[in-house]
């Protein structure tokens, strides 16, 4: 018999304990074990329960112990217990709000749900709620082997493009694109500090999130970075030692200036693969204008958002390399890429970068 998902809810609000609670309730192969109306019930909850939550559903704003001393308290406790015990963040529309979950995902949290804004239409809001709450804590349930449905094989699609040989005469690294999804903040926090030391080319980045959250993670990411990060505007230049993150809720591409430089481009296009922006809308746009000569990167997300380009890319003479599985929080995305057949090495998160260096190095780059 399959073993339930044991999830504690956390919120100071009685109407989102209620709601949460409830959409959660409908899931049959969901059990919720408790509530708690703040961070230090929620942790006494935890010390003194017999059978440990799997999952937590955490409200960011809280008075008291809020909602990331709550998420640091969790990860201490699992720590201690041996155990893994899941942060999902309940955040709101807000400055602040964004400002919180970057920190609380940059620190270990899963993922994150958007509560509905005010204005917003409260039963349209509670199926948007529903929606995505459900599809957070039913893809933590796969990847963190709740389900019996653990042993299943994700579902990756074929290879958009026939196998294609790769150009045989491949030229100078001239930029890097990276995709990258759920575990990104956290990823990115780790990963992008130790890529801007070992090179110099300017960098594209494609993380899923909202308008909104993709500037606070760029301004977090500054901090921590020698080269400048920026969430990426239309006409910004193409240059090194940047590093520009598309917007939330736009698709970046790269584009050609005449003989000018390489510009960043913003369209309002259909979401790609329920993407917006999509990183396989950057990675057609690199293989065109900068002729293949990149290296590609998918890190951890869930989803096949960037294997739709990998033969595309690859046939242009792009270097393509996915995270591993062991250092991704969802193998999802790097799943899908490698199941092309177009990646040339699969390795643990922080060895990406050196193996950049040497891609690059290889082809004696220079920047034109």
């Amino acid at each position: 018999m399959r073993r339930k998902l044991k999830i504690l809810v956390v919120d100071d609000s009685a109407l989102y304990r209620k709601a949460i609670k409830k959409i959660l309730q409908e899931d049959p192969n969901i059990q919720v074990v408790g509530t708690a109306a703040d961070g230090a019930k929620a942790i006494t909850f935890i010390k003194c329960a017999q059978e440990l939550p799997d999952l937590v559903t955490l409200d960011l704003e809280m008075p008291g112990m809020n909602g990331i001393d709550t998420l640091k308290a969790i990860k201490e406790l699992s720590k201690t217990n041996g155990t893994n015990i899941g942060v999902l963040m309940v955040s709101s529309r807000t400055r602040h709000g964004a400002e919180t979950t970057i920190e609380a995902l940059e620190a270990g949290a899963f993922d994150f749900v958007l509560k509905p804004s005010g204005g917003d239409n409260q039963e349209q809001s509670m199926a948007m709620l529903r929606t995505s709450l459900m599809v957070k804590v039913r893809y933590y349930d796969i990847v963190t082997h709740h389900s019996a449905g653990r042993h299943k094989k994700l579902v990756v699609p074929k290879p958009a493009e026939p196998p294609v040989p790769a150009k045989a005469l491949k030229e100078a690294v001239r930029g890097i694109v990276i995709g990258v999804s759920t575990g990104g903040p956290q990823c990115l926090s780790q990963f992008l500090p130790s890529l801007c030391e070992a090179v110099s080319l300017p960098i594209l980045i494609v993380q899923h999130m909202p308008p909104m959250f993709t500037e606070t993670l760029a301004k977090s990411l500054n901090v921590k970075c020698s080269h400048e990060v920026r969430e990426a505007a239309e006409g910004d230049v193409v240059a090194p030692n940047k590093v520009f993150i598309a917007p939330g809720g736009r698709h970046m591409i790269v584009k050609k200036n005449g003989g000018g430089p390489v510009l960043i481009g913003l369209n309002d296009q259909a979401a790609e693969n329920g993407c917006k922006p999509s990183a396989d809308v950057l990675f057609r746009s690199a293989a065109e204008v900068f002729n293949g000569s990149v290296v590609s990167i998918i890190l951890t997300g869930m989803g096949s958002d960037g294997s739709g380009t990998m033969g595309l890319l690859k046939n242009a003479g792009a270097h393509v390399i996915a995270q591993d599985e062991a250092t991704s929080v969802v193998w999802g995305m790097p799943k899908s890429a490698v199941s092309t057949g177009f990646v040339d090495e699969i390795l643990p998160l922080m060895e990406i970068p050196a193996a950049v260096k040497r891609e690059i190095d290889k082809r004696n780059v220079q920047w034109n």
